[in-house]
């Protein structure tokens, strides 16, 4: 049975069938949220929430659309709103870890530059139309191929990668306008 097939049957009252769709793909979507709050207790508490979410919303489903990528949005949307309403930001300890290293060898202003870019480039991203956002993040935080940005997205592969190259110029232009930079003339 296929998710598209467990919304509609969840729409017509089996609710026994939340609980395949919600093992189908807790585990995901809570990595995916964790890759976007950076710690593991908000990351499980918003992986409820979103299904929660999902459950409450599911009659206004599309089924012209893959419902994992319908979920996705609303992971990725709570957890952005997540992140905006909290005043100090996290750091997951494995990404402490990993960047261990590349605290120990930088001076203290490097490091202050690099993590004051990303947080720009992620401000950035979130002013992004949602479908580039989409197109980012499964390119680019998941490492999906354009063939498989298209099967997620239900849309023809020329297609995602046009977004993808849409979604490089939209990031480039935002990043000149909000760093007040002259964007070179090609």
């Amino acid at each position: 049975m296929t998710d598209n097939d467990i919304a509609q049957e969840i729409i017509a009252g089996n609710t026994y069938l939340r609980n395949v769709l919600v093992k189908r793909h807790q585990n995901k979507v809570y990595a995916y949220i964790n890759s976007i709050v950076y710690n593991k207790e908000d990351a499980q508490d918003l992986t409820q929430e979103t299904f929660v979410k999902v459950f409450q919303n599911i009659h206004m489903f599309s089924q012209s659309y893959k419902l994992t990528t319908w979920i996705y949005t609303i992971a990725r949307n709570h957890a952005i709103d997540f992140r905006r309403s909290a005043k100090t930001p996290t750091i997951s300890v494995e990404d402490a870890r990993i960047n261990l290293d590349v605290y120990m060898t930088e001076s203290p202003e490097h490091t202050l530059i690099r993590d004051e870019r990303n947080k720009n480039l992620w401000e950035t991203i979130t002013k992004l139309r949602d479908v580039y956002q989409t197109i980012i993040e499964l390119r680019y935080y998941k490492g999906y191929t354009y063939k498989e940005i298209a099967q997620e997205m239900n849309i023809p592969e020329g297609t995602a990668k046009a977004y993808v190259h849409q979604a490089h110029k939209a990031i480039r232009k935002l990043w000149f306008q909000r760093n007040n930079l002259i964007q070179p003339k090609k």
